[in-house]
């Protein structure tokens, strides 16, 4: 019976999607129980601020995962495009802009290397990763800085309706989808990712599709610095390290899966969602910071052991 309600629950709404949706239902309903307050326009933003820069590195990641690629870098890089906002960008911003193309143009090159000399993903960005973090200490030795003035008003703003935080959710939401299902590369990355011979036997370039992808990845860290800039309204190189985990965990909870080609735009970003909740629910649990690691780690291990059960296969 369980098995049947779960395969039906999963046909009507996608077995990628519908798991981290029943999660991040699961865990909100647990928030809102132990503190109702947070069910309102203030609750509500206050709760998602936090959570929008980890939906935005986790969609970088998932571009990076649905090439069958993994990506090391995503916590430094994200804080490296942290300090640059707070330390360039806010007082000299023809230069910041300038250091944030240079990003982008450093992670398509990346790209690049990992395809030219089919060096593995997974030490080319472990090595970028080191690359972004003496980059960031460099700008930033101390955290600090401050938050461009347009970005801290921006982040600030009473939105209608809903909190700025939900809507940033929504827009990633949409840009996600946009990108993987309504663009060339969304439908380089949901092929190639799964059948690379295939594509390359057909004409496509094994160098572009990396590189478009890694760029369209730091695009998105990008976005995410930015969001933690007006989040915090300064800037840490460190203060995103955990972000590389934690954007691994919401691309396979969202349904995602290492072979590549399979990521869903909705699913990741619910399971971004969960991951960054599941801190504030410890938090108001007055559960030690110190296993909010822990309790991540047992729901991406029980996510993956129960994914077969959810399908209903049987094999």
């Amino acid at each position: 019976m369980a098995r049947r309600i779960a395969s039906s629950l999963g046909e009507a709404l996608g077995r990628d999607v519908s798991l981290p949706l029943l999660a991040l239902v699961v865990v909100f309903i647990a928030i809102i129980v132990v503190q109702s307050s947070v069910f309102s326009y203030f609750g509500i933003g206050l709760l998602l601020g936090s959570a929008v820069p980890l939906v935005f590195a986790t969609i970088a990641q998932g571009l990076v995962i649905g090439l069958s690629d993994i990506d090391l870098g995503v916590g430094y890089g994200v804080g490296l495009t942290n300090a640059i906002c707070a330390g360039i960008l806010a007082s000299h911003f023809g230069l910041g802009l300038l250091c944030l193309v240079c990003f982008v143009a450093g992670y398509a090159a990346l790209g690049a290397l990992i395809s030219v000399r089919r060096v593995p993903a997974i030490v080319v960005t472990l090595g970028a990763s080191f690359i972004w973090l003496g980059l960031g200490e460099n700008i930033l030795p101390t955290p600090g800085g401050s938050a461009p003035g347009w970005l801290a008003t921006i982040y600030s703003a009473n939105t209608p309706l809903l909190p700025l935080p939900l809507w940033l959710v929504i827009v990633a939401a949409a840009a996600a989808y946009l990108v993987l299902f309504r663009t060339r590369l969304g439908l380089m990355l949901r092929g190639y990712g799964s059948n690379q011979d295939a594509y390359v036997a057909a004409g496509w370039s094994r160098v572009r599709v990396r590189m478009l992808t890694y760029a369209c990845a730091a695009v998105f860290l990008i976005i995410a610095g930015l969001t933690l800039t007006g989040l915090t309204e300064s800037g840490d190189p460190t203060g995103s390290a955990n972000y590389t985990l934690l954007s691994v965990a919401g691309v396979i909870l969202g349904g995602g899966a290492f072979s590549g080609g399979r990521i869903s735009a909705i699913g990741m970003i619910c399971g971004a969602l969960v991951m960054s909740l599941i801190g504030s629910l410890l938090g108001l649990l007055s559960i030690a910071p110190s296993f909010a690691t822990g309790a991540e780690g047992v729901i991406m291990l029980a996510v993956i052991a129960g994914r077969r059960f959810w399908s209903g296969e049987n094999k």
